[in-house]
């Protein structure tokens, strides 16, 4: 049986944020607010003794999970510069995850990551340096 295709424009499809399980856990990303900067500190304790917190994860917590790979397929030279799933020392554009925090409501992980920046992190801006972008694939 095939499921009715026409039921998303209908406005009656199911997505998976339609599920409602008493144990899941929502997923949250914190995010880099700076372009470019150098990672000093993740401080997680005081997020994950929150109420309703389950865990914060940050890139040491992920060591064992691959960088992510190019979409064209292998590229050797491009090796020492696949990314990470969650910055490990630097930040190197507006919105690159730093952390995840798993919360039992979207509401909390969400409030939880958006305040997380002002209290969690600390991340020392460096300058822009366009001339390293554009010498980088020129090797």
């Amino acid at each position: 049986m095939t499921a009715d295709p026409s039921r998303f424009p209908r406005g009656a499809g199911r997505f998976t944020d339609d599920l409602a399980r008493e144990d899941a856990l929502h997923l949250a990303v914190v995010r880099s607010d700076l372009l470019h900067g150098v990672i000093e500190d993740i401080e997680v304790s005081e997020a994950e003794n929150l109420p309703h917190v389950h865990h914060v994860l940050t890139a040491a917590d992920l060591d064992h999970v691959p960088r992510i790979p190019v979409r064209v397929g292998p590229t050797p030279r491009l090796e020492a510069r696949l990314q990470t799933v969650l910055a490990v020392d630097s930040v190197r554009y507006v919105g690159e995850p730093i952390a995840v925090v798993l919360a039992a409501a979207a509401r909390d992980g969400a409030a939880i990551a958006d305040a997380f920046g002002d209290a969690g992190s600390s991340i020392s801006e460096l300058p822009i340096r366009p001339e390293t972008v554009c010498g980088a694939f020129s090797r």
